[in-house]
């Protein structure tokens, strides 16, 4: 079926196999900070601080090749590309603070299905902090 469009709608997402080892099907940006109150002497809240915002990310497809799976490891750092004319940088949009110099996308969590009709599919939990680099994580032991 070949299509045209008339409009200015965002549609699809680009192949992100190079950074995850999944042809992405889905993603999603979840923004957030957290919210102190500030109350007076009788507990009334009088004013509150926005602060320690995050982007969670998700994403989902299928894997692109069986020996590889997903690449990233679990607290891997991992770009997503959005990099079509139709996609905007989802990092920098939406949050208050301008994000400090390396700071990256990290990986929190990531699940594999493998059913018998099916191609094998998977999911990659992460989370951007804008202000926290990443460049440089430190083993504890």
């Amino acid at each position: 079926m070949s299509a045209k469009n008339f409009s200015l709608a965002k549609y699809g997402v680009t192949d992100d196999s190079s950074a995850t080892g999944l042809f992405v099907g889905e993603i999603g940006y979840d923004f957030k900070a957290e919210k102190v109150d500030i109350k007076n002497h009788v507990g009334q809240v009088v004013g509150f601080t926005l602060a320690d915002e995050s982007i969670g990310i998700k994403c989902s497809g299928v894997v692109t090749t069986k020996t590889a799976g997903i690449t990233p490891s679990i607290a891997s750092i991992i770009a997503y590309t959005n990099t079509t004319a139709h996609s905007l940088d989802l990092k920098t949009s939406n949050t208050f603070a301008t994000p400090v110099a390396n700071a990256g996308i990290v990986v929190l969590g990531m699940s594999l299905k493998r059913v018998n009709s099916e191609h094998e599919t998977g999911d990659i939990d992460s989370i951007f902090h804008p202000g926290v680099t990443t460049n440089a994580p430190v083993d504890v032991t």
